[in-house]
C-alpha cells in the first residue's frame, strides 16, 4: 500500500501520520520486507530512533516509489537503487535514451554550441577578450537540458561504477555520452561549411576561395615533384578534407573546452564573492594593501579581475592534473627549505654573471636581480648567439640563444646567449661552481676554432 497525497502532505509538514503497523522496529522479528514498506518516508525521517537512518526528502521519496521502491529504515541508499534501476525495463531505458540524445544531445546540444561561439567571438571582439564563458541564451538553453536529463532519467544498479557491461542502463548512459560528443561536431562543421559557401558568393571571396584552391594544388604538384605523388588533384582533395577535419575537431574542442571553461569561471567568481563578503576590516583593509589596483572597486568587479587571473590566466584549462602540480608546487615555495635555495639561486646566477664580464663579456642591463642572464656573445668573442648555443651544446652546457636589444641578427640567429641557474642549483652547484662553470663557458667561446681546448673541455 502506498501513501496517499494527504498522508504524505501531513508527514512533510511535521504533523505525524497514523501510528505504523509494526508495533515494534527494534525486534527483527518484525522486520519488513526490504521495499514494500508503504510508511518507509514516515519511518525513516519522523519515528524510528534506535536504527541507523537516511534523510530523504519527498522528491527523493517519489522517484523511487515510482519504481515500486519504498525507502525505509531497513533499505541501504545501494539497495534501493540497484533495485529502482533493475524495476526500470530496458525498453524504457531505450526510449530515454533516444530522447536525451536526439532533443538533449543533438537539438539543444547544438544550438548550445551554436551559442557558445558567437559568444566567443563576440567577447573577442566587442569585450576586450574578457569573457565569462556564458550569456543568457546558453543558460536557458542549459536550463532546459538539464530539466530533461532529470524528466528522462536512466538509472545504473552501481552508478558510481566506471565500466559494468552487464547492466543495460550503463550502456544507455555512454549512449548518451557518445551522443553528447558528437552533438558538437554539428557547430563545428556548420561554421566549416558556412565559410566554404562563402567563397562561393560574392566578388571577394570567391577570389579568396580561388587563392586557397590554388595553394592547396599548388602542394600537390610540390608533392609530385617529390615524387611523393603521381596524382596532385587526388593529393590536394586529400589534404582539403584533412583541414576540413582538422579544422572541425579543433572548433569541436575547443566548445567542449568553453563549457569546461564556464563551470571554473563561476566557481572561482562564486569563491570570491564569498570570501570578499565574509572579510572582516582588518582583512579587507590588508587586502586592498597589498593590492591597491582594487582600491574603489566593489566585491563583484574585484572578483571579475580575479577570475580573469587565475582563468585562463594562471591556471590555463581546468585540466586537474595541472591543478594539482600547481598546488604541490605552491606547497614546495612555502616550506623554508625553497626559500634557501631561491637565494642560492640569486648568488650564483650573480657569480655567474660577473665571472663572465670578467672575462669580456658584457652583461645586458649590466647584472641581474632574477635567475637569469642575457650575455651579448658577438661583441664578446664574434660568435653569433645561435652558434655559440652550438658551440656549448657540444661541451654539454645548455643554453639558448636570445635576441638583445638594439639587435642586428635575425630572431633565428641573434646576439646573445640566455643562461639560467635554477638547474645548476638544484644538482647542488655552489659559487665556486658557478665561477668555475663561467670560466669553461668563456673558454670554449673565445676558443671555437681550437678543436683540442674543446676536445679537453668536452
Amino acid at each position: 500500500m502506498k501513501l496517499t497525497r494527504e498522508e504524505m502532505n501531513r508527514i512533510m509538514k511535521g504533523e505525524g501520520n497514523k501510528p505504523s503497523p509494526f508495533s515494534g522496529f527494534g525486534n527483527t522479528d518484525n522486520k519488513p520486507s526490504p521495499f514494500q514498506d508503504p510508511y518507509g518516508f514516515s519511518a525513516v525521517n519522523k519515528q524510528i530512533e534506535n536504527l541507523p537512518r537516511f534523510s530523504v526528502s519527498k522528491e527523493d521519496y517519489e522517484n523511487f516509489a515510482n519504481y515500486d521502491v519504498y525507502l525505509n529504515a531497513y533499505t541501504t541508499r545501494e539497495e534501493a537503487e540497484k533495485q529502482r534501476a533493475k524495476n526500470q525495463s530496458w525498453v524504457e531505458q531505450t526510449g530515454r535514451a533516444v530522447t536525451q540524445a536526439v532533443a538533449n544531445e543533438f537539438i539543444l546540444g547544438a544550438l548550445s554550441g551554436f551559442s557558445n561561439m558567437y559568444d566567443a567571438v563576440y567577447n573577442l571582439i566587442a569585450n576586450d577578450g574578457y569573457n565569462d564563458y556564458t550569456n543568457a541564451v546558453s543558460t536557458a538553453l542549459e536550463k532546459a537540458q538539464d530539466s530533461i536529463r532529470e524528466r528522462f532519467a536512466i538509472y545504473q544498479e552501481n552508478p558510481g561504477k566506471s565500466f559494468d557491461v552487464g547492466d543495460f542502463g550503463w550502456w544507455a548512459n555512454n549512449a548518451i555520452s557518445v551522443a553528447s560528443t558528437l552533438s558538437m561536431l554539428v557547430p563545428s562543421t556548420g561554421v566549416v561549411k558556412g565559410i566554404k559557401t562563402l567563397g562561393k558568393i560574392g566578388k571577394g571571396t570567391k577570389t579568396i576561395g580561388k587563392l586557397y584552391n590554388k595553394g592547396i594544388y599548388g602542394i600537390g604538384k610540390i608533392a609530385e615533384k617529390s615524387h611523393l605523388t603521381s596524382n596532385p588533384a587526388r593529393t590536394a582533395k586529400s589534404i582539403n578534407t584533412a583541414l576540413d577535419l582538422s579544422v572541425t575537431a579543433v572548433l569541436s574542442r575547443t566548445m567542449e573546452n568553453y563549457m569546461e571553461a564556464r563551470e571554473v569561471y563561476k566557481d572561482i567568481y562564486d569563491t570570491s564573492i564569498e570570501r570578499l563578503q565574509n572579510f572582516n576590516d582588518v582583512q579587507r583593509e590588508e587586502f586592498f594593501k597589498n593590492n591597491p589596483e582594487f582600491v574603489g572597486l566593489n566585491d563583484e568587479e574585484i572578483a571579475k579581475k580575479i577570475d580573469k587571473t587565475i582563468f585562463p590566466g594562471i591556471q590555463g584549462g581546468p585540466l586537474m592534473h595541472v591543478i594539482a602540480a600547481k598546488a604541490e608546487c605552491f606547497y614546495e615555495a612555502l616550506q623554508p627549505e625553497f626559500k634557501t635555495y631561491q637565494e642560492n639561486v640569486l648568488k650564483n646566477i650573480k657569480v655567474l654573471a660577473e665571472t663572465l664580464s670578467n672575462e669580456g663579456f658584457r652583461i645586458i642591463s649590466g647584472g641581474t636581480d632574477n635567475h637569469l642572464i642575457l650575455v651579448d656573445v658577438k661583441s664578446g668573442c664574434g660568435l653569433t648567439g645561435k652558434d655559440a648555443q652550438n658551440l656549448l651544446d657540444r661541451i654539454h652546457i645548455t643554453t639558448n640563444k636570445n635576441t638583445i636589444p638594439g639587435e642586428t641578427e635575425s630572431p633565428m640567429v641573434t646576439s646573445g646567449l640566455r643562461l639560467g641557474s635554477p638547474a645548476m642549483t638544484t644538482r647542488g652547484f655552489t659559487e665556486a661552481d658557478f665561477e668555475q662553470v663561467g670560466h669553461i663557458i668563456a673558454t670554449a667561446l673565445k676558443n671555437s676554432d681550437n678543436e683540442e681546448i674543446l676536445e679537453n673541455l668536452e
